[in-house]
């Protein structure tokens, strides 16, 4: 028995040994294989402008025709590899705390798409770079007008940016005083900022107007006037056009951006929301106070739920002019209403704010040249009509198989026409509500409407092709090219088209309405300033001139707009 143990144990070793020996062979085949078709990049972070490495930050490798992704952390010299790397069109891109997210052949910080690289079986590269945009800090105080410091101020960086063609401060990052009236707004990437701060009472409230408090119970008696400090902008004011500008550049600390609070005389408004549709007060109504001056971004001003009776108070109200929007339900339907106010040095007592259902206005699509019924044109066309007061915009009417549509809800105010779901190849050719051309210019709604709201659509789009290039006629990726409409047209903001250039410089645009265009193409814009008048006023000259012809295709060349100009 002992011998046939341990011939047992003798025949198993040597199997095991038989089968790591075939084990590890089938290894350096495989390895072999691999070394012979995976590919290898390596290369170095560092920071822009300087040779300086970026430490511990993320590398990411990711397959543009497909689904895999490796990632990569830089040791003490900025330094990444990805070996084994199976062939293939890869995007490079790096990010860092601190840092801008970087794409491989970024040629500018603004500039988010960068170039892709190909990698070929058993390929090397390396030596690759990427630069690293570093982000910046914009430092200081708040005080009051005795120069003592504020305890959890709320201080707003705010950047310009476009809706419907205005242009609009709208926060970008949020921070808090200390005790000492210090604040710090950090990882900011470069660019030109203004700053906002706002007193305690206001920032514990939720509301970023010149507005501190609320109480939706109604008081007797008058009210005196009092004391209160309003939200300031850097320099130095309380009105938000005339806020001063920071240009941040990269890595930078911009120090000494100090606010001090304004002190002022508030008054108070009050008055009660009526259900237009019964005439009694409007229970449970939903009442917002803005500042007019920010109603362009839909900016939130002072919300209130009101009580029965259904009074509303508004208090420690500055100057100013505003609009009220209110809205409820009575019964089953959706009321809403609006209502300017101008406060001065008064309180404003017994407003009547009135709640409807709007209007419904109903018109027609027509395909040019068929007859409309079921038109495969009109099977995810919608109709609407937006809002220049974001507070009071409009839902979407799907377009019926006649071409019949209806637009329910519409209260007083200026809209502009905007038409989704169209086939690619379709554009709007002409819209009229009664005699008014509502592709010249917003349309003004005043009560029930009168006259027919028709529009043609015609399958007659046109295509355009651009290339973008710099000052020294080289392709520019990443740029946006936007095609602008003749200035007879440009608030009808469907006749705008943009699109980023790819790797090439080159973007194809589709569904042009026939007509005179500029095409422009800018390195850093923010998004919608082409929808702005003052700001294409600056750049009319840069642009390229293109006449569009029905169903036409058209291609052009344009000189990238550098930052700065």
């Amino acid at each position: 028995m002992r011998s046939g143990v341990l011939v047992s144990r003798a025949m198993m070793k040597t199997a095991l040994l038989a089968i790591a020996f075939v084990l590890t062979q089938f290894a350096q085949i495989l390895e072999a294989g691999q070394t012979q078709t995976s590919a290898s990049l390596q290369g170095l972070v560092i920071k822009l402008g300087t040779s300086q490495p970026v430490t511990r930050a993320r590398v990411t490798l990711s397959e543009i025709d497909g689904e895999s992704e490796t990632a990569a952390t830089t040791d003490g010299g900025g330094k990444f590899a990805f070996p084994n790397v199976q062939p293939g069109r890869y995007r490079l891109s790096a990010t860092r705390d601190g840092y801008l997210r970087t794409e491989y052949g970024q040629q500018s910080p603004a500039r988010l798409a960068g170039q892709p690289i190909t990698l070929g079986a058993g390929q090397q590269v390396k030596d690759v770079v990427l630069r690293m945009t570093p982000t910046g800090a914009i430092t200081g105080r708040v005080l009051d007008n005795y120069g003592e410091p504020v305890h959890n101020a709320t201080v707003q960086a705010l950047k310009y940016s476009y809706q419907a063609g205005r242009r609009v401060l709208t926060p970008f990052q949020t921070a808090k005083t200390n005790d000492l009236g210090e604040y710090r707004l950090y990882w900011m990437p470069p660019g030109r900022y203004g700053v906002s701060a706002i007193p305690p009472t206001a920032a514990s409230g939720g509301n970023s107007s010149a507005i501190q408090e609320s109480t939706a119970q109604p008081r007797d008696g008058a009210a005196d006037s009092v004391g209160t400090y309003l939200p300031v902008y850097f320099p130095g004011t309380i009105d938000a056009a005339g806020a001063g500008a920071i240009d941040l550049l990269p890595g930078a600390n911009f120090t000494g951006v100090d606010l001090v609070l304004v002190e002022t005389r508030s008054v108070r408004i009050r008055g009660q929301a009526i259900d237009g549709q019964s005439g009694q007060p409007a229970r449970g109504a939903s009442i917002t106070l803005v500042p007019r001056r920010a109603i362009a971004d839909g900016a939130a001003g002072l919300r209130n739920n009101v009580s029965a009776p259904g009074f509303f108070e508004f208090r420690n109200v500055a100057p100013g002019s505003y609009e009220i929007f209110a809205t409820a339900r009575s019964g089953a339907l959706a009321i809403t209403g609006a209502l300017p106010i101008e406060v001065g040095s008064a309180d404003v007592d017994n407003v009547s704010l009135v709640l409807s259902t709007g209007f419904n206005i109903t018109g027609r699509v027509v395909v040019e040249g068929r007859s409309g019924e079921n038109d495969y044109a009109l099977a995810s066309a919608g109709v609407r009509l937006q809002s220049l007061t974001p507070q009071l915009s409009t839902g979407l009417s799907r377009v019926g198989a006649n071409g019949v549509f209806e637009l329910t809800g519409v209260t007083p105010g200026d809209y502009r026409l905007q038409a989704p779901g169209l086939p690619r190849n379709f554009c709007i050719k002409m819209a009229r509500f009664g005699s008014t051309d509502i592709l010249a210019g917003p349309l003004r709604v005043d009560g029930p409407p009168r006259g027919q709201f028709d529009i043609l659509i015609s399958p007659g789009a046109a295509v355009l092709d651009a290339v973008a290039v710099d000052e020294k006629q080289q392709p520019a990726s990443g740029v946006m090219v936007v095609a602008v409409p003749d200035p007879g047209r440009r608030e009808n903001f469907d006749l705008y088209h943009i699109a980023a250039t790819d790797a090439s410089g080159h973007v194809h645009l589709d569904g042009i309405a026939p007509g005179d265009y500029r095409v422009f193409a800018w390195e850093e814009v923010e998004n919608g300033a082409w929808q702005n008048s003052d700001f294409l006023r600056m750049y009319e000259d840069r642009g390229t001139p293109v006449h569009i012809d029905e169903g036409a295709s058209g291609s052009v060349v344009v000189r990238v707009i550098p930052p700065g100009l």
